[in-house]
């Protein structure tokens, strides 16, 4: 196993063949990236799974498509096709960065050889085209037990490499098979992208459906659906999961009051903002402030 930290990451691990036994895992990885962290352009001869722990960005294929990915968020990328890392206010212009740190894990596998043991799942994988999955949470849990058997020496290890492996392909199955295919949408609207930059950079404002319109030059309506058929959520829901992402981001990193935070944020009230936080996280506020942060980078 060839196992190195990459230049320019703030944490994290590229692993080459972690276990001869196994073949089909090409390589693995985690990592926290700055927003300067750069992957040009490149592609595999089998298939690279992409899970945005943290964060976000934004990925191109050969295509033309651009992908947005968010937190929870799954790329699934066929072998040979050619693809890359772009910020969103540059890829006109072909820059391979991100608009911001993030967290995410990958892996390149040989799904096709895994598929001989789940033939009936062989369907879900098309050879052809990228796959965007906006929520994937199922696929976490393999993905991660995948990426701690590579990363940590531990009893039966390609035994467990294995299980982990045919895991991750089972619950990226079904994700994929739950999300219709969309290639005629893979690209943004242009009303849709200017709407998320706004929401994403003044997440405080009470932004509404018919703000958003009046400044993207489209009607409430003809955004809405734009909207909810290119990100997967409506614009409200959107607004909230990333108020709710930078929140627990605070809470980590600086020590605001929950009541000052959630004014902050744009909440009616530390009581409104605590029902939302636990409907979109599963903890409270204080919960994430005691020990979120430390358990995301222990376990992860």
């Amino acid at each position: 196993m060839t196992y190195i930290r990459p230049t320019g990451l703030l944490a994290g691990f590229h692993a080459d063949n972690p276990d001869p036994a196994i073949p089909e895992i090409v390589h693995v990885g985690e990592q926290w990236a700055p927003r300067t962290y750069p992957i040009d352009r490149h592609s595999h001869t089998v298939w690279e799974l992409y899970l945005q722990l943290d964060g976000w960005s934004t990925w191109q294929d050969t295509t033309g498509a651009l992908y947005r990915v968010d937190r929870g968020g799954l790329l699934v990328m066929p072998p040979g096709l050619v693809h890359w890392l772009v910020d969103r206010e540059d890829s006109a212009k072909g820059d391979s960065v991100v608009s911001r740190k993030h967290h995410f894990l990958f892996a390149a596998v040989d799904v096709d050889t895994v598929l001989n043991d789940l033939p009936v799942m062989r369907d879900n994988w098309d050879p052809t085209n990228a796959r965007h999955v906006v929520n994937a949470a199922e696929v976490g849990t393999p993905f991660r037990q995948l990426v701690r058997e590579v990363s940590v020496e531990r009893l039966y290890r390609t035994d467990a490499l294995r299980i982990a492996l045919k895991s991750l392909v089972l619950e990226a199955s079904r994700v994929l098979a739950a999300q219709p295919l969309m290639i005629a949408h893979a690209r943004m609207h242009p009303a849709v992208v200017r709407a998320k930059e706004l929401i994403e950079h003044q997440y405080t404002r009470a932004w509404s459906l018919e703000s958003l319109a009046s400044i993207t030059g489209v009607s409430a309506n003809h955004l809405s659906v734009l909207f909810a058929r290119d990100v997967g959520m409506p614009m409200r829901r959107y607004l909230m999961q990333v108020r709710i992402e930078r929140s627990e981001t605070m809470l980590r990193e600086t020590d605001v009051s929950v009541t000052n935070l959630a004014l902050e944020m744009g909440f009616s009230s530390s009581q409104h903002f605590a029902t939302a936080f636990k409907q979109l996280t599963g903890m409270t506020p204080t919960d994430c402030r005691n020990g979120c942060g430390r358990s995301k980078k222990g376990e992860d």
